[in-house]
């Protein structure tokens, strides 16, 4: 074995066989990818990629589905601060002035909350207003509104927030008498305040709870035009699960689903209604129409 400048420093021949039975590592080290370890490499991050994605994208609807608690947390918790304030009334107000953005509740509670954007429902996009900082709904879109009109967070005025003149399931309103007070609720942890709405691809300010509670399951009515019944059904195509986020009156929040509600079809009359909403105890949630003594 001829002498190799670079075993300078190997003490004896066996170490410098062992030095010997190394591989060329320049040639290692120059040796680029084959066509198969590159196919290697790509499989492992498509399958990765397959599961990592919808984990992730599960991830960002929870996250949104946190974010809609809380932002309905936070608005309960105005509405009682708002009362408070004004003699014990429930925030209510509801004008004509479609272009006024205190011509309602929102108008009035947004002070308390100091923030409009918690109005807006995070599955939900905002629109874009007009030059004259209007905001039209594609699915109405002869009338601007003030911001306060579509936000996509609705009040319960049968059931919260107006008195009406009512005999009952069967003929819930007959006027409007005017604001309720805060106090005159009966089992106010269990009543829904407010929760998502949905009037085109936006929302509207307020419902009905008599007919909220009464839709026509499986029927995109609110996609076309206005009905009182499916305003609130309609977001549970938005929400993880089929479960709307609400606000109670005494300032919580939590979740409710299909099974608060009582389907049109299959109870078509008001009988069968009014039968159901006693047979499931849903009243104490959405609440019967009421009238002052």
């Amino acid at each position: 074995m001829g002498w190799n400048p670079e075993w300078r420093g190997l003490p004896d021949r066996r170490a410098r066989r062992e030095w010997a039975r190394q591989p060329d590592l320049k040639k290692v080290t120059n040796r680029g990818f084959t066509l198969l370890e590159v196919l290697v490499v790509t499989t492992i991050i498509s399958l990765l990629a397959a599961v990592l994605f919808p984990v992730l994208g599960n991830a960002k609807a929870a996250a949104k589905e946190t974010a809609s608690i809380s932002s309905f947390k936070q608005i309960n918790l105005a509405l009682p601060m708002y009362s408070s304030d004004y003699d014990d009334l429930v925030a209510n107000v509801y004008t004509g002035s479609y272009r006024d953005i205190n011509g309602t509740w929102v108008g009035l509670v947004q002070p308390y909350t100091r923030n409009f954007d918690i109005f807006w429902d995070p599955t939900r996009n905002r629109p874009t207003p007009d030059q004259d900082g209007l905001w039209r709904n594609p699915a109405y879109s002869s009338y601007g509104y003030a911001q306060s009109w579509i936000v996509p967070t609705g009040i319960n005025l049968t059931g919260y927030a107006f008195a009406y003149n009512g005999t009952g399931c069967s003929n819930p309103w007959a006027s409007v008498w005017g604001p309720r007070s805060l106090s005159s609720i009966d089992g106010i942890s269990q009543r829904m305040a407010t929760t998502p709405t949905t009037f085109g691809i936006y929302g509207w300010m307020n419902f009905r709870s008599v007919q909220a509670s009464w839709p026509y399951f499986g029927a995109h009515q609110e996609q076309s035009r206005f009905t009182w019944e499916n305003l609130v059904y309609e977001t549970s195509y938005t929400h993880a699960g089929a479960k709307i986020p609400i606000g109670y009156g005494d300032g919580h929040a939590g979740k409710i689903g299909l099974a608060s509600f009582v389907d049109h079809f299959k109870y078509p009359t008001i009988a069968d209604y009014c039968s159901q909403m006693d047979a499931r105890n849903l009243w104490p949630l959405w609440g019967k129409s009421w009238s002052p003594n």
